[in-house]
């Protein structure tokens, strides 16, 4: 833990760390915490102080790990038999959180199981932990849950979606394309790392820790030498930026061949394409970033209104 906390410390990148009470993969009573109380040395419980009393935000796997669905599958291989039961369980797991640290730590932000999660599962979810306000699974691929794009559930409008594009140390090919179709996409670059990714053989593919820790470093340098304007936030301040985004007015037109953009969020960062042109000046907006291989930028504005004028 101290290890990867420096480690993402040294890149100025906050982090949310995901707490589950076991995985026992009990469904039904009596329900026990597990992990929490018989880890040598109640690790898990000094981890969770740790993090909270240094001021990283602390989320919620899950009472186990079960997926909250109805639906058994090939990963999700232990389901609940009820809503009511998943309930109970839910419950517990809110009541252990409270008993070892707070009320006012509650959760905010969850990440599903095997990235599973049902309607069901959701309605429960909310029941239980009203805190609750963003919930991740999976953007896109072939996973045995549904895929969530970014925004508001259709059905719990005060719960964001709030799916990963990537996981894992490895900088491979399929994580580079989560990154790039992410960040020109909704704009931005969200990633999950978990305990066995380091110890799992296959999503290691056999690297050490030193190994996987410059895997990491690579992807990280990517990152913020190629979108040096994202700004690192933690998935509760992710939440916040995303909602913020949404309520934005944005307006755009063009005058005599300029392009004057009006928009209700100061500091509102945006890409702009102009296929076979040249920007010749920017009033009320900073240039950001220019792209080499295509006719785009990134622009900032400063004031409610920017123009750029091309040649």
């Amino acid at each position: 833990m101290e290890d990867i906390k420096s480690f993402l410390e040294g890149w100025n990148q906050p982090f949310t760390s995901y707490a589950i009470f076991n995985y026992n993969g009990t469904t039904r009573p009596p329900f026990e915490t597990g992990e929490f109380f018989v880890a040598k040395g109640n690790v898990p419980t000094k981890i969770a102080y740790e993090e909270l009393d240094s001021g990283i935000e602390l989320g919620l796997h899950g009472y186990n790990h079960v997926s909250p669905t109805l639906q058994k599958s090939k990963i999700n291989a232990f389901v609940w038999s009820s809503k009511e039961e998943m309930e109970v369980g839910f419950t517990h797991a809110k009541n252990e959180w409270i008993r070892l640290l707070g009320e006012y730590s509650l959760p905010r932000t969850y990440v599903a199981p095997h990235n599973i999660i049902s309607a069901d599962g959701i309605e429960v979810l909310h029941k239980v932990f009203p805190t609750i306000k963003s919930i991740s699974t999976l953007r896109a691929g072939e996973g045995e849950g549904d895929t969530y794009d970014y925004g508001l559930h259709p059905d719990f409008p005060d719960i964001y979606m709030m799916p990963r594009m990537t996981s894992g140390y490895i900088f491979n090919p399929e994580n580079k394309s989560g990154i790039v179709s992410g960040i020109l996409g909704p704009g931005l670059w969200s990633h999950f790392i978990h305990g066995d990714d380091v110890f799992d053989p296959y999503r290691s593919k056999g690297m050490s820790w030193d190994e996987l820790k410059d895997e990491f470093n690579t992807m990280l340098s990517f990152i913020r030498s190629n979108y040096p304007w994202l700004r690192p936030v933690n998935a509760y301040d992710g939440y916040r930026a995303m909602m913020l985004f949404d309520d934005t007015g944005v307006d755009f037109r063009f005058i005599n061949g300029d392009l004057v953009v009006n928009s209700s969020m100061p500091g509102l960062i945006f890409r702009l394409r102009f296929n076979g042109k040249e920007i010749k000046s920017i009033k009320g907006g900073s240039l950001l970033y220019t792209y080499s291989s295509i006719d785009a930028a990134v622009i900032q504005a400063d004031s409610p209104e920017v123009s750029v004028e091309f040649r």
